[in-house]
């Protein structure tokens, strides 16, 4: 059995040459949307855009920290993303361990659903 080539970007990433990135056969993007309760990627709709335009199915995530409210972020989260045509589920990025985090991700699970009608997904790294 294959495996399906994918890549996460995010405004760290700088420039991205989809045409470059297609070639390379990765089929998928998921794009940084947001993180906390205000920040939201500023590269989000050129990314979109470009992965778009090369054939690439499309996702957004929202990197949680413990700085403020799992409601609040998930608010900022919905707002970012609920306007585009997504291929594949948002995924909540869980790579900071902090006090409360179990709580913290069921409260953000919770609020995205009475936020959001669309399934969420959990990614992180593998030694996490």
């Amino acid at each position: 059995m294959g495996y399906i080539k994918g890549i996460d970007i995010s405004n760290n990433n700088g420039a991205i040459d989809f045409c470059v990135v297609r070639a390379d056969e990765v089929e998928y993007v998921y794009l940084k949307a947001t993180e906390g309760k205000t920040f939201q990627d500023s590269k989000i709709e050129g990314f979109y855009n470009g992965a778009k335009n090369y054939g690439l199915k499309t996702g957004a995530y929202h990197f949680l920290v413990g700085t403020s409210s799992p409601e609040e972020q998930a608010e900022n989260f919905c707002k970012k993303i609920k306007d585009c045509e997504w291929k594949l589920i948002p995924m909540l990025d869980i790579e900071t361990e902090f006090e409360g985090l179990c709580d913290y991700v069921v409260r953000f699970i919770n609020a995205f659903k009475e936020l959001s009608p669309m399934e969420l997904g959990i990614y992180t790294y593998t030694g996490f």
